[in-house]
């Protein structure tokens, strides 16, 4: 059997040879390194195996012309774009440039998932009568996208979200990306913990605000509390103003077994839980999950 150094010089020696009509670069430096008896990283080798590299080398069928240009260095450095939670403030903006847009696969995974007796969610015709150019978006779904962070990977725990607002109707097609501004910073009763709260906006490919969602994440460090709450524009409910100015057609399409009254609460009783597939999948969908499967440290 080889010694552990001389299977190594000869492992080393057939990956060059593999890589020598990818990687066109420097010549001979493996030749000289090895011949002089060490290898790439200036260690030693024993006699057996510098014996081993020089016969390769000076085999007929693999001179140094093979694994010439063969071996390239090339300096890496990490890259550290965290944010600091100890500079975190009131006002702080995020502004993520990432660019999702929502397929027709995407809106029918959602529905196979969640369901929607709603027309405003499931007929084309019903929503042109309304003045829109297709179904909406469910509002679970840009919920989930407004408020969803891929990197958020010192919380703990997501305690609550705030009031939740549908500006303007999402469609299939449209591209959105987001911003998350810090609302409040607080440390937990004991100390240990902090909670950050968020606003999360959505926005269209044209700059329009769809969504907009307050978000509270626990973090496992004490921070510097500020609870001064950043002054935000209120923007018009264009959304549920236009679906009200259309209540004529909405009376005569009703299809109600009863009558309804103003401040009645209707309740669905039909409920599922998700499947762990069903879980993962939307989750990438929304760029929810860390985009590496496993952990590679």
């Amino acid at each position: 059997h080889l010694s552990y150094n001389r299977k190594m010089t000869m492992m080393m020696l057939r990956h060059c040879v593999r890589l020598q009509r990818v990687i066109p670069q420097q010549g001979r430096f493996l030749s000289s390194k090895l011949t002089n008896g060490a290898d790439v990283n200036g260690s030693a080798v024993n006699g057996s195996a510098n014996s081993a590299a020089a016969g390769f080398l000076s085999a007929p069928h693999r001179n140094d012309a093979i694994i010439a240009n063969a071996i390239t260095f090339i300096p890496a450095e990490s890259l550290n774009v965290a944010v600091d939670l100890e500079i975190l403030r009131p006002g702080d903006t995020l502004d993520i440039p990432y660019e999702l847009t929502i397929t027709d696969t995407f809106a029918d995974l959602w529905h196979s998932a969640f369901l929607s007796q709603d027309r405003l969610q499931t007929s084309t015709p019903f929503c042109r009568k309304l003045g829109f150019q297709g179904r909406l978006l469910p509002f679970g779904l840009l919920a989930f996208l407004t408020s969803s962070m891929t990197h958020a990977d010192a919380a703990k725990i997501q305690v609550g979200y705030g009031p939740i607002h549908y500006y303007w109707p999402g469609f299939t097609g449209d591209t959105f990306t987001k911003r998350f501004q810090v609302q409040s910073v607080r440390n937990t009763s004991d100390g240990l913990h902090s909670i950050i709260q968020f606003q999360c906006s959505l926005y269209n490919q044209r700059g329009k605000l769809c969504m907009r969602a307050d978000k509270r994440m626990m973090f496992g460090t004490r921070l510097v509390e500020s609870m001064t709450t950043p002054v935000v524009e209120e923007e018009e409910e264009l959304l549920r103003n236009h679906i009200l100015s259309k209540s004529g057609i909405l009376h005569k399409e009703s299809h109600s077994l009863c009558r309804l009254r103003p401040g009645q609460l209707i309740r669905h009783d039909h409920a599922r839980s998700l499947t762990h597939g069903q879980s993962q999948q939307l989750a990438s969908l929304a760029r929810l999950t860390h985009p590496r499967p496993l952990p590679l440290s």
